[in-house]
């Protein structure tokens, strides 16, 4: 959902940064971290006459299965000028057996009062305690209660959370409340029974500021004078929901009515809709308002069921990253509503299209049907991701939806090749678990396999699936078995078992393919294994059930052939009677898989198959060649000159593909001669392409997303990577124009393409760090705008000088940066060889402080800043250092043990390949120099 701060080499820090620090819009409790969810205190002393009984232990995972809540009332007295609020609780709750403690969810609630009355029979009084760190609670009574129905009411405070459970945010000087309760967070807003199996109704209460807007799932029903001269709200009683899909948003919010969402074939009623954003900001909202509405109405066309809830609004909300689902109320990070078509960069369209088709796709995947616990999430994420894309792609083609979907399959695969990587399906037994399944392996390798066996059984018979599995757990809970069971069933076949050979294990298959040519039919062989790159110690002997597609020509034509590779080793028999010239062995990009050629067949495929290939399928070659160097199959004799096609292509993620190569061999051997020479290559191979887009547009023509966003990548990749004398200079006087330095000091935005706004700061930020420094740093005081913010850090982030560089680390704990926003300029320091060390250092010094500006839910994953470093003695360091402290972290032994695999992955290759790839650099191959300025580019001036 999110691009990185600056391309290529910087990219790889930034997305793990922004990973870590984002995912879910978290951010910080204070150090020390959490303490192992294990500890609780004693339950209070037997009365008086009566024998102490055994203490029953707190449940560290599912809470037990008889008590079960039946509907909620919920009212809360809430004000965002103060620092803590006050509610109650009223629960309908079913007691299975005569219970003397009821264990439940409350996390630092302070309760006033606990009352439990059986019906029919009298209050019992009773104490609420907190009894593990992760918020196990237990509701104490003087005697056992049920079975039978019973309403168990608290009474209670809590102080407001940092972008967790409900909490406060700041922007334009004023306070705003917002939810965030995903994945376990509702405990913090209200006592409950916080798991995704507990849906039931619920009713919400408000008591506001006078006349402040305040919003939640459903519609408001009342708006009356309330106690202390404020205003109680109250609304809709909602459809049946689990505590982690309530919202509600209070504050001096800008909320634009839109006209009602007409209705279709699958919805005959009006839809309400809204959008909401921060005061004075929803003028930006006319973009998401303007085309919420095609994408809702593909996702109903496509589920065939109406739109479940009563109203929809879209809330755009402060220092927040990604979204949440939230049934009715879906909040947004600022950046993914609040766009100005004539302005936004293509990846910031992208990004809403997509974030608003996935989570769209979640109130009917994950809202009107639930998993029943956190093991089958990737169920909700894995389909809304693949779905996401799927609605962008129909909604607007021009976007490239199913290119940037591949491009999330490869950037999963990367993690699926640990042995560290945790499979798809996980048991899920505490907190850390719950959290740790919120990864690339959820949603994007999960995506990539929907999408693999939807292309298998087809397109129709999937969606019919899909149909009878919503239709058959309506507003109810229900797992992968489910799922699966009623894919099978419309497709007529067994998906079951070979998707779970996908589900159930982890790792990454590799399919190895060649054309057997003997007196018979031309046949093609192959073979699986585990992928595992150069100096992973697993084993490679794993099988899986893969749907395998390869394309070949016959003659004129090319034709496809399919199978179900479910053994090591098997072949198919191809048409034709003729040897194939070439060999693609995932026609489409559509398999979850790595696959590799012998050397020879992967020339042929470059050369005459080349042309035959559409850009999913060009894009999965070059993710191929990175396949065999990663490796150490394919030496850099033979992958160095493949890559000049690559980088001639009109394909973005081809060409970034290239790039990426590039700057990976480059981060070897930068501090070094050598790495002139690599650059001087990017140079050579780029040089056409640079040429060809030029910095704009020519006058008066439109261009459509992909041209723009192939300049982005070229001419990104010539200032940053390739490091070309006439592009940096171009790059700083662009950005000099954008920032209006030496005229008005005012933004000009016209002097820059939007997309290339950040590579251009990035070039004046390193060139002109000294003057530049200041100039950025002022102007990021002056926006609230997250994509302008962005571009300014970018800058901030660049410079290489020590006395600056030494400034852009110290960004990460000013206060002047959001939480979102803290970690990138870190991030850009980390990526460069010349201030990596100095970077890294600043982060092991200032690591508490670091850490306390993150939630400790998302805490864990920023132990992957240190997967820049390609040695083994820095993995031992980090170790030996952070270690200790990141296994009491919740969830943090995995984020700690890939970062360490990563490492020491990266070293193997680097002590395999170093030598003859810097030979190859030095013997006079890559000859090139300054590529010169692209026809009609006229240079830049301070004057926009």
């Amino acid at each position: 959902m999110r691009r990185p701060l600056t391309p290529n080499a910087i990219a790889r820090v930034a997305r793990a940064l922004t990973t870590a620090a984002l995912a879910l819009s978290l951010c910080a409790c204070a150090w020390p971290p959490q303490q192992v969810d294990n500890w609780h205190p004693p339950p209070p002393a037997a009365p008086a006459g009566r024998a102490a009984q055994p203490a029953e232990q707190p449940p560290l995972g599912r809470l037990p299965a008889d008590v079960r809540p039946t509907r909620y009332k919920l009212a809360l007295e809430v004000a965002p000028d103060r620092d803590r609020f006050s509610g109650t609780v009223e629960m309908a709750i079913e007691l299975g057996r005569a219970r003397d403690t009821i264990w439940m969810h409350a996390k630092d609630v302070a309760a006033r009062k606990v009352t439990v009355q059986l019906e029919g029979q009298e209050l019992v009084s009773g104490s609420l305690q907190q009894v593990t760190d992760g918020g196990v609670a237990a509701v104490r009574l003087p005697r056992a209660v049920g079975p039978g129905k019973a309403t168990l009411v608290i009474e209670y405070e809590a102080p407001f959370g940092r972008l967790e459970g409900l909490y406060k945010v700041q922007s334009g000087g004023k306070p705003y409340l917002f939810t965030q309760l995903e994945s376990v967070f509702a405990r913090r807003m209200f006592p409950g029974f916080d798991e995704p199996a507990f849906k039931t109704p619920y009713d919400v209460t408000l008591v506001v500021p006078k006349g402040m807007p305040a919003i939640a799932n459903t519609t408001q029903t009342a708006r009356a004078p309330g106690p202390n001269g404020m205003d109680r709200v109250t609304f809709a009683t909602t459809e049946p929901l689990p505590t982690y899909l309530l919202a509600i948003a209070v504050g001096d919010l800008d909320i634009v009515e839109a006209p009602p969402i007409a209705p279709n074939e699958a919805r005959k009623r009006p839809l309400p809709f809204r959008g909401v954003a921060v005061k004075g900001r929803g003028k930006e909202l006319a973009y998401a308002l303007q085309h919420t509405p095609a994408i809702l109405a593909t996702l109903e066309r496509y589920f065939g069921i109406e739109y479940p809830y009563d109203k929809l609004d879209i809330i755009a909300v402060p220092d927040k990253g990604g979204a949440m689902e939230n049934a009715g109320a879906v909040t947004f990070g600022e950046l993914l509503l609040l766009l100005d078509e004539k302005t936004a960069p293509v990846a910031q369209q992208r990004a809403y299209a997509y974030v608003m088709a996935h989570e769209l796709a979640h109130q009917w995947f994950g809202d009107l049907v639930t998993m029943p616990w956190w093991d089958d999430i990737w169920l909700n994420e894995a389909f809304a991701t693949w779905m996401g894309y799927k609605a962008t792609a129909a909604w607007r083609p021009d976007l490239q939806a199913d290119i940037r979907a591949l491009e999330g399959v490869h950037e999963a695969m990367v993690t699926d090749s640990l042995l560290s990587a945790r499979q798809i399906r996980q048991e899920v037994r505490d907190n850390g678990d719950i959290l740790n399944a919120f990864d690339s392996i959820t949603y994007k390798k999960g995506g990539g396999v929907l999408s693999m066996f939807e292309r298998w059984v087809g397109a129709e018979a999937f969606r019919r699936g899909v149909q009878q599995y919503l239709a058959a757990h309506r507003h109810g809970s229900a797992t992968a078995d489910d799922f699966l069971g009623a894919v099978s069933k419309a497709a007529g076949k067994d998906v079951t078992t070979p998707f779970k050979s996908f589900l159930f294990q982890a790792g990454l298959p590799l399919v190895e393919a060649r054309i057997s040519c003997g007196a018979g039919k031309p046949r093609l062989e192959l073979a699986q294994s585990r992928f595992l790159p150069l100096g992973s110690t697993g084993d490679p002997k794993r099988t899986w059930q893969i749907p395998v597609c390869a394309r070949y020509p016959v003659g004129a034509e090319v034709k496809e052939t399919c199978t179900l590779l479910a053994e090591e080793k098997a072949g198919v028999d191809l048409e034709g009677t003729a040897c194939p010239g070439w060999v693609l062995p995932n026609a489409d990009a559509s398999g979850y898989y790595r696959w590799m050629l012998s050397v020879a067949d992967t020339r042929k495929l470059a050369a005459a198959g080349w042309a035959k290939l559409g850009p999913r399928e060009r894009t999965s070659f070059a993710e191929s060649l990175r396949t065999g160097w990663s490796r150490g199959t394919l030496p850099a004799a033979e992958l160095m000159p493949m890559l000049a096609p690559l980088a001639d292509d009109p394909q973005p993620a081809v060409v970034a593909a290239a790039a990426s190569v590039l700057d990976g061999v480059h981060d070897w051997l930068a501090l070094e001669p050598a790495g002139a020479e690599v650059e001087a290559y990017g140079r050579k191979i780029f040089a056409k392409k640079y040429r060809e887009v030029g910095w704009a547009a020519p006058q008066g023509k439109a261009e459509p997303p992909e041209r723009r966003m192939l300049r982005k990548e070229v001419v990104s990749f010539m200032v940053t990577g390739a490091r070309d004398a006439g592009a940096r200079r171009e790059a700083a006087a662009r950005g000099k124009a954008y920032l209006g330095i030496g005229k008005d000091d005012a933004f000009h935005p016209e002097a820059v393409d939007p997309n290339l706004a950040e590579a251009a700061l990035a070039a004046l930020g390193e060139t002109e760090s000294a003057t530049a420094f200041d100039a950025l740093s002022a102007r990021l005081d002056r926006t609230t705008d997250e994509v302008v913010r962005r571009r300014l850090l970018a800058g901030l982030g660049a410079p290489r000088d020590a006395a600056t560089a030494a400034r852009a680390r110290t960004l990460t704990l000013d206060p002047r940066l959001r939480v979102i926003e803290a970690l990138l300029p870190l991030g850009a320091q980390l990526a460069e060889p010349t201030t990596r060390e100095a970077a890294w250092k600043y982060f092991v010094e200032n690591v508490d402080a670091i850490l306390a500006r993150l939630s400790p839910a998302r805490a864990a994953g920023v132990i992957s800043v240190a997967a820049v470093f390609c040695d083994r003695a820095r993995a031992d360091e980090v170790e030996r250092v952070l270690g200790p402290r990141w296994t009491q972290l919740e969830g943090g032994a995995r984020n700690l043990a890939a970062t360490l695999e990563t490492i020491r992955i990266c070293a193997a290759r680097r002590d395999k390949q170093l030598a003859e790839t810097r030979a190859w650099f030095t013997a006079g191959k890559p000859a090139g120099g300054a590529a010169p300025a692209p026809p009609g580019t006229k240079p830049a001036t301070a004057k926009p």
